[in-house]
């Protein structure tokens, strides 16, 4: 079975040990495999601007974390 074509591509090439001078190269064989490389992190920064009225600070609360009193996300 073909993998995508739009999936990127790292190539490594290995070579027979101890290859005898003068040996001809006639083909090649390729093995494809799907690897996972882990998803990227990021910091997700929710800014909150405060505001003062009357006397009373007003801001936004702070929307629900699935990990409360942590910094990771969901």
């Amino acid at each position: 079975m073909a993998i995508a074509a739009h999936l990127p591509r790292v190539e490594e090439v290995i070579g027979p040990k101890d290859l005898p001078q003068g040996a001809r190269k006639i083909g090649e064989v390729i093995t494809g495999t799907l690897e996972y490389t882990s998803a990227s992190i990021e910091v997700h920064k929710v800014v909150r601007p405060k505001y003062v009225h009357e006397g009373r600070v007003l801001i936004a609360p702070l929307p629900s974390q699935p990990f409360p009193k942590s910094n990771m996300g969901a």
